[in-house]
This record gives structure tokens, sequence and C-alpha cells, in this order.
């Protein structure tokens, strides 16, 4: 049995640039009752989620380029346990492995080279569990993210 040959490296990220783009404009063109409906119905998978794992520390993204707001979420996770920590991302460099902050409501921030805010101060954690943006994912559950590589 023979395959045919996988399509040219280019074409593969022109589809994904084009499948990206085309996801950024659909959750662009929300409005934002339908992006609040939309985040307090995974909020509820969330909550479920994370009562199960049980992590101690709770790595999320920064609401970027109309992506879920998790921030109340994960204040109220933290707000379980005294111990929970939730940490933000940091980017350090590119071509490096990103780092994680810890976080609280105040905590000063500065925004990284794309413009999202992180923790100025703190010892980097390690996160047990990471809550990953996304901008689509297929029935088998792959992740189509923003092509920089950082959650790779």
């Amino acid at each position: 049995m023979s395959f045919p040959a996988p399509p040219p490296a280019a074409d593969v990220d022109r589809v994904r640039r084009s499948m990206r783009d085309h996801a950024l404009a659909v959750r662009q063109a929300l409005t934002c009752d339908e992006r609040e409906a939309l985040t307090g119905r995974l909020v509820v998978h969330l909550d479920a989620l994370l009562a199960r794992l049980d992590p101690s520390v709770l790595g999320f993204c920064w609401p970027y380029r109309a992506e879920p707001d998790l921030r109340a979420c994960v204040t109220r996770w933290r707000a379980g346990n005294d111990e929970r920590v939730a940490a933000l991302p940091v980017v350090i460099d590119r071509g490096q492995a990103m780092a994680f902050r810890p976080w609280t409501p105040g905590c000063a921030m500065q925004p990284d080279r794309h413009g999202i805010p992180h923790p100025v101060e703190g010892e980097f954690v390690v996160p047990d569990v990471v809550l990953v943006p996304l901008n689509a994912f297929d029935a088998e559950g792959f992740r189509l993210g923003y092509g920089g590589g950082y959650f790779d």
C-alpha cells in the first residue's frame, strides 16, 4: 500500500495561517454578550476539571484577542485554598521556553513584546495544570494556536 506524499511545509503553513485567521475573525466578531455567555459555559467545565485535578499551581493566560477571560474563574479557584497559586506565562525571549510567575489581582504587571501583560516580580513556578489558549481545535482535540510554538 502506498500513501500520497505529504504536502510541502509551505502549504501546511499557509493552510494553518488561513485556519488561524478564520478562527480569530469568528471569535473577534462575537458580541460582548455572546463572548460572556460562551465563557460562562466554558467556566462550568473548568470548575469541574479543576475540582477533579486539584492542582496546587494553575497556569493560565491573560485574555488576548477576544479569548475567554478566565481571571474571575482563577480568582475564585484561588480563594478555595490559601496555598493555591495562579501563574501567568512570561515570554523570556524568542526561541526560549516560557516561564510562569505567580499572579494575584492587582499585582504589578508589564506588557511583553506581544502586548500581553505578565507579572514583573516573583520567583518562577512550575504549574501542575496549564489552561492553554487556542484559536480552534478539531474533533480529535488537536489544537491550533497562534503559531509561536510556546505551548508545543
